[in-house]
């Protein structure tokens, strides 16, 4: 044999035969070369033959013998760049095959397994690898891939966004654990180890809003790969979800108790348009559910304590406000973050609320804050609010939520319009609108520096061109402006 191609198809021969052990007869030229790079050359031949390199090599004259030949379980690949590897590896995915070897130069070997194989790595976490085991041979440049493991329905994630639409697609499904591979820069802005107590860490804000009440966490530092389990659903989420699997069957006795009174109060509920649903709902949840916070039980976070047992904290409320109109088929969604109160200057606490789609548009709607025992007063200042009433009472990570419509309609639903302004030049713009549509009571929210005086307030008014007698009052507490036109 005078070239290396010879010798493998001689070892190839040789395993269709089922030989363990077989004889080489070579040219001095070929004898020579394979002695000067200490058989490594021979040994990756053996490799891509189909045996595993490390049998015993014995040389007598021009002749080679090789003794205890092992079969490798799968297929053999020659690697000659980074793209093959790649390419080798996403086959191995797309056939799910779990044993193969990877045979490469010496040179090529040395970059992919420095730093501990740390460019390996990173291509089989590209493909969503669960830590797969392997063995190697550093002087032949084999890798023996003995148990390939990828995670065929998952991708790898380059953004928060994308990692967002993971956790959704995942939770939806109610699964209890599964991993995410992401870039290794990524996984420290998603967890946000370092951020203070007070900071919305994405990983909270994803995961809450994707329905998850409580998660276990694990990662690798630096690798980007990250292990999600023992998930629990808050309840009227999962609720929802085994209701559109049509596994009702499933459910345990409370959580059927809940979809029963969910059901009855929907009944109950006129449905007349989604906006004055949505607008009903929270305020019947406001009315019969009794908000409770330091007197609370694991219930109080979810759906079950606010419709079984009618009382819960702002979980309960977001999660039964949730399932209700998730039930009539409305579009509806979970927002986690900060809340305060006007008067307040810095968020005050963690807070959950829901966001509702309202023709073509989203809004906020919070059905805790129009709880009689809540923070909040039953006058529908949280129901259906835009962009710019959410910036006076809310915080939270807008990137993982749904942009929402820019102005809260004044009057659409409500007893009284309302206007949120931020100087008093947008004072002036809302009491002619009010004017423009006739309005006879309406609320003005003021940003620094408003108006407190009455006989000011009148002022604009008549310039404005209301006639007739004004009321007035003002609410320090919001800095607002509550204007009644009598005739």
């Amino acid at each position: 044999m005078d070239t290396l191609e010879q010798v493998r198809d001689h070892l190839l021969q040789a395993r269709g035969q089922g030989r363990k052990e077989t004889e080489l007869e070579v040219s001095e030229t070929l004898m020579e070369w394979l002695r000067k790079d200490k058989y490594a050359s021979l040994r990756r031949m053996v490799a891509l033959s189909g045996y595993l390199p490390n049998c015993t090599i014995s040389r007598r004259d021009m002749r080679l013998h090789l003794k205890e030949l092992e079969v490798c379980k799968g297929p053999s690949f020659f690697i000659n760049n980074v793209k093959d590897m790649l390419n080798v590896l996403q086959t191995a995915k797309e056939k799910d095959l779990k044993t193969f070897q990877l045979v490469m130069l010496p040179e090529l070997f040395s970059y992919f397994m420095e730093d501990k194989g740390k460019k390996f790595h990173l291509l089989c976490h590209r493909l969503c690898d669960t830590k797969s085991d392997y063995s190697y041979y550093s002087e032949f440049g084999v890798l023996n891939m003995k148990e390939f493991s990828c995670d065929r329905n998952a991708h790898f994630l380059t953004s928060l966004q994308e990692i967002q639409r993971e956790v959704e697609w995942r939770t939806k499904r109610l699964q209890l654990e599964f991993h995410l591979y992401m870039l290794p820069e990524l996984e420290d802005q998603f967890l946000m180890e370092h951020a203070r107590d007070d900071d919305l860490k994405p990983i909270a804000s994803i995961l809450y809003q994707a329905g998850v009440l409580h998660y276990g966490c694990e990662y690798w530092s630096g690798e980007g790969h990250m292990r999600l389990y023992n998930l629990q659903y808050y309840p009227g989420f999962g609720i929802l979800q085994t209701v559109r699997a049509h596994k009702e069957a499933n459910l345990t006795s409370r959580q059927k108790e809940t979809l029963m009174a969910a059901r009855k109060l929907i009944h109950e509920i006129p449905k007349e348009s989604p906006e004055q649903f949505y607008v009903d709902l929270a305020q019947r949840l406001g009315r019969e559910i009794v908000y409770t916070i330091n007197d609370r039980s694991e219930e109080d976070d979810c759906a079950i304590g606010a419709l079984v047992d009618r009382k819960a904290n702002c979980d309960g409320y977001a999660d039964a406000f949730y399932l209700c109109a998730g039930l009539c088929g409305l579009e509806v969604r979970y927002v986690f973050g900060d809340a305060r109160k006007p008067s307040q200057e810095k968020p005050h606490a963690f807070h959950m609320w829901n966001q509702v789609k309202v023709r073509g548009g989203w809004t906020m709607l919070d059905a805790t804050w129009c709880a009689k025992d809540g923070m909040g007063g039953t006058d529908g200042r949280y129901l259906l609010i835009g962009e710019d009433r959410t910036e006076k009472y809310y915080r939270w990570d807008k990137r993982f939520s749904q942009m929402l419509v820019q102005v809260t309609d004044p009057g659409r639903l409500r007893d009284v319009c309302e206007y949120v302004c931020r100087n008093r030049e947008e004072v002036h713009a809302a009491i002619r609108d009010a004017r423009k549509r006739k309005t006879r009571k309406f609320r003005v929210f003021q940003g620094e520096n408003g108006i407190t005086e009455f006989n000011q307030m009148v002022e604009i008014l008549r310039k404005a061109g209301f006639s007739g007698s004004y009321q007035g009052s003002f609410d320090e507490q919001d800095n607002s402006w509550l204007i009644e036109i009598q005739r």
